[in-house]
């Protein structure tokens, strides 16, 4: 996988998306990548479930690598969730507040498919000058594994795999990317896998 060379970054009036707005703009701009504004409250109707498909079909559109989006509800949905679950593209989610850029935390389960999520992240994290260090998941309860890893190193991001589809929320037990992108306290770059 590619780095990165256009970001598609969710904007919507809500104050709680500006942090994703503003991390879009500090990749494309470390990465020298072009950014492409979704202005989400002009193109999609306020309609539960339209968000999840439209954000994913335009990226994919315009072939983008990489899309930002706010960690918020919208139209009655969670917005990392709708996409991560339908996205065929990589998307970063990010929480209001949390723009640290400079640790990344890479979970990762031993399988081949871990070359996808490093190949992502490792000219993102050299590009930053970030540091990174890697999780493997073992057996027992991996998503509360992740969480302490996560907290222990101060990751302001995470990186997982994630495999697209799923029924629509409550997020069932075994989606464990589905549940880290919506109670990770940092970032959350879910990669298709």
């Amino acid at each position: 996988m590619p780095p990165p060379l256009h970001i598609v970054a969710t904007s919507c009036p809500d104050a709680d998306a500006t942090s994703a707005l503003r991390v879009a703009q500090r990749l494309a701009n470390v990465m020298g990548a072009r950014l492409t504004v979704f202005p989400l409250a002009e193109r999609v109707a306020p309609i539960a479930g339209m968000a999840g498909i439209e954000i994913p079909r335009f990226a994919e559109r315009i072939q983008a690598d990489l899309v930002v989006l706010p960690r918020i509800c919208f139209a009655g949905e969670l917005l990392a969730d709708a996409v991560t679950r339908r996205s065929h593209v990589p998307s970063l989610s990010v929480a209001s507040g949390c723009e640290d850029l400079g640790r990344w935390l890479v979970a990762l389960d031993g399988s081949p498919r871990c070359r996808m999520i490093l190949s992502m992240v490792t000219p993102i994290v050299e590009a930053l000058g970030a540091s990174a260090a890697s999780f493997h998941v073992r057996n027992g309860d991996v998503f509360a594994g992740i969480m302490r890893e996560q907290v222990a190193t101060g990751a302001g991001v995470l990186a997982i795999g994630s495999r697209p589809g799923g029924p629509p929320p409550p997020i069932p037990e075994g989606s464990l990317a589905r549940r880290l992108v919506n109670a990770a306290g940092c970032m959350v770059l879910a990669v298709p896998i």
